[in-house]
């Protein structure tokens, strides 16, 4: 019987991600890796926003515009905050920009921001039919408010432009939600 030199080396290679044994025979290498893991995740997809629409009127993602009369003094313009994503949001923001027909922010109007909270506005009677709460008074810049609102809800504003020269004046605003005005986020094991 002819002595077949045997040569077995056990070797661990040990990496930074890696960590294998192979075993050495006559110059071959024979290695034999396993790995598993158990258990699930499920991953879902936030979506938040909101627009501004006309009292129920079907929602639209683009600026709310609102062309004011020429005549002086007060007038009102209804509008509503729709919750158009899949989360609760817990505050918005809005973008304003009044100017008159030629462009001109000379002179401009006060414009208050007043809520309808759990009700409406009555166009014809100008009561609502919850609480009031004013968000503030702008005609250019931002405000922000801290109403919340679930899923397709929906909250009643009132604006009152305040006026003192006969200019005609349009009022464009832009909703925002910033992540911070949405709940905070959970994660889930199962």
């Amino acid at each position: 019987m002819t002595r077949i030199g045997l040569r077995v080396t056990l070797l661990f290679l040990v990496g930074s991600f890696f960590l294998a044994a192979a075993l050495v025979v006559d110059g071959y290498v024979y290695a034999n890796a396993k790995a598993s893991a158990k258990g699930s995740t499920s991953v879902s997809v936030l979506k938040w926003g909101a627009v501004l629409a006309s009292p129920s009127a079907t929602p639209a993602k683009t600026p709310f515009v609102i062309s004011w009369a020429t005549s002086q003094n007060q007038q009102i313009a209804y509008l509503e905050v729709v919750n158009t994503g899949s989360q609760l949001i817990s505050g918005q923001s809005y973008s304003i920009d009044t100017k008159d027909s030629e462009g001109s922010r000379k002179n401009d109007p006060s414009i208050t921001f007043t809520a309808c909270t759990s009700g409406v506005w009555n166009k014809d009677t100008d009561k609502c039919s919850g609480s009031t709460s004013v968000i503030g008074t702008r005609s250019n810049g931002t405000l922000t408010s801290n109403f919340s609102l679930a899923p397709l809800a929906r909250l009643s504003l009132r604006l009152r432009l305040t006026k003192e020269n006969r200019v005609a004046w349009t009022t464009t605003i832009n909703m925002k939600i910033n992540r911070s005005q949405i709940r905070t986020a959970t994660t889930t094991n199962s």
